[in-house]
């Protein structure tokens, strides 16, 4: 487990004692999460050349497992609060609340209960009581390893192809307990990123251009605000919605944060739910303009969220305008003319049309090419060329797939 790295640095020892749990019922992944928090826990607050005693046993079908460690900074006060989330005091300035939090909500949902206790004036106690009968678990909660291993191995490919289609998102977070809180959150519906700064995080950003940014404001390096203004002032960037986390509350905080360009500012601790939902609709926002872009495939700057977007718009629709029939206009040439590259340019558009740069390219085309259909005498095969296609068999292809008729039965069906 990695806290056993920090053991030799601190020169800790751990006392362990672990009887009778043969025979247990139990969920493996929740014990080793509970056991590997509350362990990196003590050991994160223990003194050098100190001693953590751990202990496990079976009372009566229920596992009693205790963690002991000295500890100077936490107060009676405190012991009622250290389980909520994001709790800080002035001693524990790095909050000890997102670790121990997980740790109470695994518990809960595995029927057990956990508290905290001061022993003598500079040790902590925390005491786990969970369950291990097999009578402690309806039929439904209990699944055995012979019926996890066949499903898993039938659903692997299926479910590395899936994970392909799903969002990214960015958790730019400095403080470890809550950034792996915040993917906790969304690992299964979304593919995730992480940066421990804003620094590493705006270097992120423009290197895989996620299609969610999650931030805290506070970090080292550079911070919420200035990550929010540098990502919304980069046309590479611009489109990408940035919610803001702060501890901060209050009003003017929450304008500061709002002027910089953020499309949601949530105050910790938040609800998760909430959170869930501002991602949810962020996202769908974006797909609704993508999906209005496939039908109509116009470019309106008026659509766009931040004025770095529209010049951006704005210079595309310049460079199509003058280039748009040129056979030899490739999504190379269109990149160079765009001031990126390539790829930079592939996964802007992706993002805010849902189409490559190639793509792009022949739907705006094939645009130009209704537009003559219905007011040229031209043939097809010479409006075919005069748009910037190379043959008119593949302007025909191209164009039944994306309005479902030949340009012939188009003509017939639009006289």
């Amino acid at each position: 487990m990695p806290f056993r790295i920090k053991l030799p640095k601190k020169k800790i020892t751990i006392s362990s004692s672990i009887h009778n749990l043969k025979d247990a019922w139990f969920d493996k992944d929740v014990i080793e999460k509970v056991t590997s928090n509350l362990l990196s826990n003590a050991i994160k607050y223990s003194p050098n050349d100190s001693t953590i005693v751990f202990e496990a046993n079976n009372q009566e079908g229920i596992l009693v497992l205790s963690i002991i460690n000295k500890s100077d900074n936490v107060t009676k006060k405190d012991l009622s609060r250290l389980f909520q989330r994001f709790y800080q005091d002035n001693k524990l300035s790095d909050g000890v609340g997102v670790g121990l939090a997980l740790v109470r909500e695994l518990v809960i949902l595995s029927k057990g209960t956990i508290i905290a206790n001061n022993i003598d004036d500079d040790k902590i106690q925390f005491t786990l009581s969970l369950p291990i009968n097999k009578d402690a678990f309806d039929e439904m909660d209990i699944v055995s390893n012979e019926e996890i291993v066949e499903p898993n191995i039938i659903l692997e490919t299926p479910i590395r192809i899936l994970d392909k289609e799903k969002p990214l998102l960015l958790v730019v977070e400095d403080e470890p307990d809550l950034r792996t809180f915040i993917i906790s959150i969304f690992k299964n519906d979304y593919r995730i990123a992480e940066a421990e700064n804003g620094k590493i995080g705006v270097e992120k950003a423009l290197s895989q251009i996620p299609d969610l940014i999650i931030s805290d404001i506070m970090m080292p390096e550079l911070d919420g605000i200035q990550l929010c203004n540098s990502l919304k002032s980069n046309e590479l960037t611009s489109h990408i919605p940035i919610i803001l986390l702060t501890a901060k509350v209050g009003e003017e905080n929450e304008i500061e944060g709002i002027k910089t360009g953020a499309d949601a500012y949530i105050t910790k601790p938040f609800n998760s739910e909430k959170l869930k939902v501002w991602v949810e609709k962020l996202i769908e926002n974006r797909r609704q303009l993508q999906r209005y872009f496939s039908k109509t495939l116009s470019i309106n700057p008026e659509l766009a969220i931040t004025s770095t977007e529209s010049d951006f718009l704005k210079r595309l629709q310049t460079v199509l305008d003058e280039h748009i029939t040129d056979s030899e206009f490739t999504s190379d040439g269109f990149g160079k003319l765009m001031l990126m590259s390539r790829t930079q340019l592939h996964r802007k558009l992706k993002a805010i049309t849902g189409m490559s740069a190639s793509e792009f390219i022949r739907s705006q085309r094939l645009k130009l090419a209704i537009g003559l259909l219905k007011e040229s005498d031209a043939s097809i095969s010479e409006i075919a060329y005069q748009v910037g296609f190379n043959t008119p068999s593949y302007f025909g292809k191209c164009f039944k797939e994306t309005y479902g008729c030949t340009p012939n039965e188009y003509i017939s069906n639009n006289p």
